[in-house]
């Protein structure tokens, strides 16, 4: 799920009644965050194992969750944490998948982006102990269905200060906890969207700002680089916009012939090596690099923010416009050739080949 569940018929599972609670004790806090549940009521069990132990193993647990879905284990948040950990480069696992909106700063950290969709949001946590709340804004916990003992059950936990998942935290089992739940197998009768006009989530970038000849253009940082997250669009050297309709332009940016890519970045950025855009695509699909919109066939994630766009190319006649991204290298391969880099919709990931210098292609700039 990719939000939390918001179940809370008493009349219908009579093991919620008095078992669910509003974060900060506020209504309005139950549309926004999802309700908080004990984790008899999340398991959907009788209120007197919260101080006794149901004892032996078992598979998954439904508890509230819809049909087809259960309460996930502490193992299945182990699996996500090391998953995410696995794919999101050298970013906190919290950070990748925190909401955007509902999180206080904090100035040892960095913001959270929801890189994922997965969107944990601050609900904060009822205590048992006091009946007090834990302010919404800086925690975020969530039950499994894995007991610890008669008293406590294990949860995944969140903070505001901290990057990091806590996947194998154990908690009072009276506690007010955040609950998400996981599809159990891929022959219930749930549906993704998968139509051509369907857009991915897309994660909250911290987009920067670089000048080009007074034209400004966005800029996004992938772990320790500092890319163009769209393509330079300033009319300067041998340029070209797609079948010279400045309206491509807008949307593609223009088209250089090498000499003038070589030129056209900026003091304290350049033209990217092909060592630069190794970087860049190392352990990444080339999908996760490609926008969201503009593709004929099939768009792309975007996952970091690097925006590539299929600008096509000019070489005596225009082609590929909304099939393919090529971008120039720093890197000649010959007196009359140099490397580039080319992402298609059809393939995972990127390649690298020579083209004549005279070809009119994409241009990004790194910073030094």
């Amino acid at each position: 799920m990719a939000e939390n569940l918001r179940y809370t018929d008493s009349s219908e599972t009579k093991n919620l009644k008095s078992h669910v609670w509003c974060p900060d004790n506020k209504k309005e806090n139950c549309e926004k965050f999802g309700p908080l549940y004990s984790w008899t009521a999340a398991m959907n069990i009788d209120k007197e194992f919260s101080t006794k132990a149901i004892g032996g193993g078992f598979g998954n647990v439904r508890g509230i969750c819809p049909q087809g879905w259960h309460l996930p284990s502490k193992q299945e948040w182990i699996e996500l944490e090391k998953y995410i950990d696995l794919i999101n480069r050298s970013e906190g696992v919290a950070t990748s998948l925190k909401d955007a909106e509902s999180w206080n700063a904090h100035d040892s950290i960095e913001a959270s982006i929801n890189r994922f969709g997965f969107a944990a949001m601050a609900a904060g946590r009822r205590n048992s102990d006091n009946e007090e709340f834990q302010p919404t804004g800086k925690f975020a916990y969530f039950w499994t269905s894995t007991e610890v003992d008669e008293g406590t059950a294990g949860g995944a936990a969140f903070l505001h200060n901290d990057d990091k998942l806590s996947p194998s935290g154990f908690y009072y089992k009276d506690h007010g906890m955040s609950v998400r739940c996981v599809l159990s197998t891929y022959s219930t009768n749930v549906k993704f969207d998968t139509t051509d006009d369907y857009k991915p989530w897309e994660p909250s970038f911290k987009y920067g700002s670089l000048e080009i000849e007074g034209v400004k253009h966005k800029t996004i940082k992938i772990d320790s680089q500092v890319w163009m997250a769209e393509n330079v669009n300033v009319d300067k050297g041998d340029n070209h916009c797609f079948n010279d309709s400045k309206e491509y332009c807008e949307k593609y940016g223009r088209l250089y012939d090498w000499k003038t890519a070589s030129e056209i970045c900026p003091d304290g950025w350049h033209l990217p090596t092909v060592e630069d855009f190794e970087i860049l695509t190392k352990n990444t699909p080339g999908i996760d690099l490609l926008s969201i919109d503009g593709w004929t066939k099939s768009n792309g994630t975007n996952r970091w923010g690097f925006n590539a766009l299929p600008a096509g190319a000019y070489e005596s006649s225009f082609f590929d416009s909304k099939y393919t991204a090529y971008f120039w290298t720093a890197d000649k391969s010959s007196e009359n050739t140099a490397e580039h880099i080319i992402l298609r919709y059809y393939s995972t990931e990127a390649e690298f080949a020579s083209q004549a210098t005279n070809t009119f292609e994409s241009v990004r700039c790194v910073k030094d």
